[in-house]
């Protein structure tokens, strides 16, 4: 058998990165899973799913096809078995991992350096979202295609294979297809023609061959139903500046440092810490730079700032499925500066293996994270379908505190009306949420309801820096009435010292239709609950 110890290693990777993840293809859904569950399940047969697959999503302003494959793979299969839904997403994930082993191989030519930088990408916590949650394998699949559309690029360069060079074309439309960020593929082509030449000598004979992909992006972009290229700006703010001392945090840290944190909110301006984060992080890049001048040092840095672009440039707060990308640049510059700055492999072997125990601790305990809210949703829809088979056809429905996030992780948050509607096979049925609870425990905290009069109602919670309120509206800061769906209107009637919202008002409108019927569902006794009618 030729390359014995390359075998190993990829048959070590896949079982470490499948015990690792291995209980996740039982998790339950969450978050936006119902989004996609719902409309697969008013799908009569497969002509209708196929349908859906290749529709723009409305959920927000995304036009991301691939991301359906997940829940078309489980309905084909079997709906009711949540491992046909996790599998895809599990296996492209081991894929990647298995490029990353590869290329850093190829780039390095150390196979223990290329070993710890696949365990660094394939066991680092920011995984745990990506890999558990459904609704996101649209971040695993433009990786995997954009990776792929890279290697058959670089195959290009090396050998002017043409078909290689199609391919690669037809890779990095499939990327286009899972997530609009793979727009930023046309780059990496050029920084991977920049590194082959670098690092092995090998020069691009047709710069032209670069055009094809950005046509392809321009064509993407012209096309799609729904454009967000108006809402993106790359202009340097504080918000952006403040999302990448989050982004690099998430990535350098990989686990959570509790201390810290509280003593960062209750004794200092977060905003101030963020200056001194941000100043010391230009430092150590100006520091690194004095140390380390090879291409191998840098071209990953390089990697890392240009997979942040577009997740910089769009207005949402940062994510840690936004990192999927540039972890790949990060796990090949950690294992190969950490080998370089060593100097011996014992030494190499002990530092990265501390970082890899001190991740995969926090992996396993954001994935119990995702399996505690995916039972959490699934149970309490179970008992609310019990408590209340039918909802009558004209009432409206309208949530108020369930179970939002836990630690950042999703419950009922986001689409907890597609949750509701998924109970009730209702895809036309009125729902809105009007706020969800935020918190850190599993023992959730539960909200005090006062009934004001015949039209508006108080929602008032015990908080702290991780329990508290967050309203469903675009404008959860402001002051005054703020119009929310169903033409329901709230105020933020108090906050708590870490300016957390603990009080909120609601009111309906001053009129409502004769026979129509406001049903009020939250959060009590450990269930969803009706809290209340309001009727005409």
């Amino acid at each position: 058998m030729k390359h014995p110890a390359r075998y190993a290693a990829v048959a070590a990777l896949i079982l470490i990165i499948g015990v690792f993840y291995y209980r996740s293809i039982f998790f339950q859904f969450v978050g936006d899973d119902y989004y996609y569950l719902l409309r697969m399940e008013a799908s009569s047969n497969i002509h209708e799913a196929l349908k859906f697959l290749w529709q723009p999503t409305v959920l927000s302003v995304y036009f991301r096809p691939m991301a359906w494959l997940p829940y078309f793979t489980g309905y084909l299969v079997d709906p009711h078995v949540t491992v046909w839904f996790h599998f895809l997403s599990i296996t492209l994930h081991i894929f990647n991992v298995l490029i990353v082993y590869f290329t850093a191989r190829y780039l390095t030519g150390s196979g223990i350096v290329a070993f710890f930088a696949a365990l660094i990408f394939g066991l680092h916590p920011i995984n745990s979202e990506v890999v558990t949650f459904v609704a996101i394998f649209g971040d695993i699949a433009f990786t995997f295609f954009c990776l792929i559309s890279l290697i058959l690029f670089a195959l290009f360069c090396a050998g002017n294979n043409v078909k290689a060079y199609l391919f690669s074309l037809i890779a990095y439309t499939l990327a286009l297809l899972s997530k609009e960020a793979a727009a930023i593929t046309p780059l990496l082509i050029i920084m991977t023609g920049v590194a082959l030449y670098k690092l092995k000598g090998i020069r691009l004979k047709n710069p032209w061959a670069i055009a094809p992909y950005f046509a392809i992006t321009a064509f993407y972009l012209i096309l799609r139903p729904v454009s967000q290229l108006g809402i993106l700006s790359l202009m340097p703010s504080p918000q952006k500046a403040l999302k990448l001392v989050y982004y690099i945090r998430d990535l350098v840290i990989p686990f959570e440092v509790i201390p810290l944190k509280n003593f960062v909110y209750q004794n200092m301006p977060v905003a101030s810490f963020l200056a001194v984060s941000l100043l010391a992080l230009i430092l150590s890049v100006w520091l690194f730079f004095k140390r380390f001048k090879e291409p191998m040092a840098y071209l990953p840095l390089i990697w890392i700032g240009l997979t942040l672009l577009i997740p910089l440039a769009i207005p949402f707060s940062p994510v840690r499925r936004h990192l999927y990308l540039p972890l790949v640049g990060y796990s090949i510059f950690l294992s190969y500066i950490v080998y370089a700055a060593s100097k011996k492999k014992l030494l190499f072997i002990s530092l990265l293996s501390v970082f890899l125990i001190a991740g995969g601790i926090e992996t396993q305990r954001r994935n119990s994270l995702y399996e505690y809210a995916g039972d959490l949703v699934h149970s309490s829809l179970a008992q609310l379908k019990k408590e209340m088979p039918v909802i009558n056809k004209n009432a409206t429905v309208f949530l108020v505190g369930l179970p939002g996030t836990v630690d950042n992780t999703y419950v009922f948050w986001s689409s907890p009306e597609d949750k509701i509607r998924f109970v009730y096979k209702d895809m036309g049925l009125p729902a809105h949420c009007l706020s969800v609870i935020n918190f850190r425990k599993e023992n959730i905290p539960e909200a005090r309801v006062r009934f004001l009069d015949n039209r508006s109602f108080t929602y008032e919670l015990d908080t702290d820096l991780y329990d508290y309120i967050r309203p469903a509206g675009v404008n959860p800061a402001g002051e005054g009435w703020t119009k929310e769906g169903g033409g329901v209107e709230y105020n933020i009637a108090g906050k708590d010292k870490y300016g957390n919202i603990n009080k909120m008002t609601f009111r309906f409108p001053g009129y409502l239709y004769p026979g129509k019927e406001y049903l009020i569902l939250g959060w009590k006794e450990g269930a969803i609950k009706l809290l209340g009618t309001i009727k005409e």
